[in-house]
């Protein structure tokens, strides 16, 4: 017999919840397009609580960044990148645009355009953080 962990969410209260970080993100996005690494700054400090002079690292910096990172945190991140990366090289491979004709005269054409998902999450985050090498 199968457990059910916790009950759905309404499909409005989700719809309601994407709507807000969808209009969060917008703003934030706006505030980043005026304003720059001012905004950066700003939204950095109300979030993080660091708001550096500037957010632009030296070799130096990140030597001693990832020196003083654990081991096993460098390869989770390299275990995730792997696989963001591999992940995206198969799905770039996928949407390629075609037109085939399946009957004389009948033809069907798939055509891909780029379109923002609803909600960040965890694969976006771990996508906008990976530099895609492909």
């Amino acid at each position: 017999m199968s457990k059910v962990p916790k009950d759905a969410v309404p499909i409005a209260v989700v719809t309601d919840q994407l709507q807000k970080v969808s209009d969060a993100v917008a703003v934030i996005i706006d505030a980043v397009r005026q304003r720059g690494d001012q905004a950066v700054r700003d939204y950095s400090q109300r979030f993080d609580g660091y708001a550096p002079a500037s957010f632009r690292l030296g070799q130096d910096d990140i030597r001693k960044a990832v020196a003083a990172t654990p081991e096993t945190v460098l390869e989770d991140i390299r275990f995730a990148q792997k696989q963001v990366r591999e992940f995206a090289q198969r799905q770039r491979e996928s949407l390629t645009d075609f037109e085939t004709e399946t009957l004389p005269g009948f033809s069907w054409a798939r055509r891909t355009s780029p379109f923002p998902p609803p909600a960040p999450t965890y694969r976006v985050a771990a996508t906008l953080c990976s530099p895609l090498r492909i």
